[in-house]
């Protein structure tokens, strides 16, 4: 899981190597990725199949009808480790729907998305895109719910973002926004940077 609108993801049992799973599929199983799902939950579902998964292969080794797939090399992927900076966003800078997507696939257990608000670095958790289209300028905040979180303007239109917190602190933050006020932009820090140049 991407974060780039899949639909699907796979998991698989690779018999081991001399590369870095390079060895021949011994089984794998798809399953389909909902609007809403979360990385975490996607890893529960992997969690929860794997060992069923395992017993089959187990079952066929012992009934010698095991039938091991190559992998073709020239079709695969690799995906490196992500790090905290892979997930910094300028709002000014993706779609809704691109951000939802990259909050989706970096929360917890991973870094999360990062950016920023008055100087201050957040980590958004959780996000939501809206049922009505909404626009404005991006980055530009323009409602805040106890219920719903707070609406921010990406590039396009507007989305949800229901779960923020102090990057440092890993503590609850929501408190901070004030309708408004602008998340990160490319635009914003290059004003900035043009206002105080340093000598």
């Amino acid at each position: 899981f991407d974060g780039n609108g899949d639909k699907n993801f796979t998991i698989s049992i690779i018999q081991v190597d001399v590369g870095v799973d390079t060895g021949s599929v011994l089984i794998e199983k798809t399953f389909p990725i909902n609007d809403n799902d979360t990385i975490a939950e996607l890893h529960q579902v992997a969690n929860e199949n794997f060992p069923e998964l395992l017993i089959k292969i187990l079952n066929q080794i012992e009934k010698r009808t095991l039938k091991p797939k190559i992998q073709n090399m020239e079709e695969s992927s690799y995906y490196p480790l992500r790090f905290p900076e892979d997930g910094l966003v300028f709002f000014d800078q993706l779609k809704a729907e691109e951000i939802n997507n990259r909050v989706r696939a970096l929360t917890s257990p991973y870094p999360g998305v990062l950016t920023y608000y008055n100087n201050k670095k957040v980590k958004i958790l959780k996000s939501r895109l809206t049922e009505t289209p909404f626009f404005g300028e991006a980055g530009r905040i323009y409602r805040i719910s106890k219920k719903m979180g707070i609406l921010v303007c990406a590039k396009d239109r507007c989305l949800w973002l229901e779960e923020i917190v102090d990057s440092e602190k890993a503590e609850n933050c929501m408190d901070i926004f004030s309708r408004y006020n602008k998340m990160a932009t490319i635009k914003e820090a290059a004003e900035k940077l043009y206002a105080n140049p340093k000598n």
